[in-house]
């Protein structure tokens, strides 16, 4: 017996599922993310090899635009391959209320080779205190 025993304490993370489909734009069906936001990306066994990055909006799921962040204005992007857990900072896309998953960039998606479910853990958004 363990001296310091794991207990289950109550939780209110979610998952959602993005399915990136074989369309040459390379985004997912729209999340109503709802007052959470993306810890962690659980990626499809069978990924066709691109990064991933994201379209997004605070208010309507009809008008997603590219998500950008640093001083530079670059696109958020996270490098990833088949069958890999992909780490994600929650206050990157903590703004968002509607989100969507890009196979590739916005510039050059990647089509692929058939529809990829890939899960994403979500948790609350802190209020700023």
């Amino acid at each position: 017996m363990a001296d310091f025993p794991i207990r289950s304490i109550p939780t209110q993370k979610t998952y959602a599922t993005a399915t990136v489909t074989t369309s040459t734009d390379g985004l997912s069906n729209v999340i109503d993310l709802g007052g959470h936001s993306v810890n962690s990306i659980q990626m499809s066994t069978a990924w066709t090899a691109a990064n991933l990055t994201f379209a997004g909006s605070v208010n309507s799921s009809a008008e997603m635009m590219t998500v950008r962040h640093t001083t530079a204005c670059t696109e958020l992007t996270y490098a990833t391959t088949d069958n890999y857990q992909v780490t994600v900072d929650p206050y990157l896309l903590s703004g968002l209320r509607y989100l969507q998953v890009r196979s590739g960039t916005a510039a050059s998606p990647v089509a692929q080779a058939a529809e990829r479910a890939l899960i994403l853990g979500l948790t609350p958004v802190n209020p700023i205190k």
